[in-house]
């Protein structure tokens, strides 16, 4: 049986639950490490990082996949509350995206849609 036929018996008050019942669980985790501990995030370095941005990608993850169900929802939500964090954790892995090295003193610039006046 496949998880989302599963979940065809839980009650939607079960379901709209869940989400912050898991936030809940997972901060109190993120109380229990160690910030500043070795971690590997594959998309934003080769060495081990500080665990910090391990977590900010799973937040990242979960930012995301959440726009993309309120998108198909048609229910926008409040997410420029954690826009921010978002692209503060994707700019952190720029150096390792854009590793083809450009020519030193190459002008780099970056326009948000919400900037732009996109969203």
């Amino acid at each position: 049986m496949l998880p989302v036929e599963a979940a065809r018996g839980l009650s939607p008050r079960v379901v709209t639950s869940l989400p912050h019942w898991s936030s809940e669980q997972v901060e109190q985790y993120y109380a229990t490490v160690n910030l500043a501990g070795p971690a590997h995030v594959s998309w934003a370095s080769d060495v081990p990082v500080p665990l910090w941005l391990h977590l900010d990608r799973e937040m990242t993850e979960r930012w995301v996949h959440q726009q993309h169900i309120r998108d198909a929802a048609g229910r926008p939500g409040d997410h420029a509350r954690f826009l921010p964090a978002v692209l503060a954790t994707f700019v952190w892995a720029f150096p390792h995206q854009y590793r083809p090295e450009a020519p030193p003193g190459r002008p780099f610039s970056s326009t948000s849609a919400a900037a732009a006046g996109g969203g």
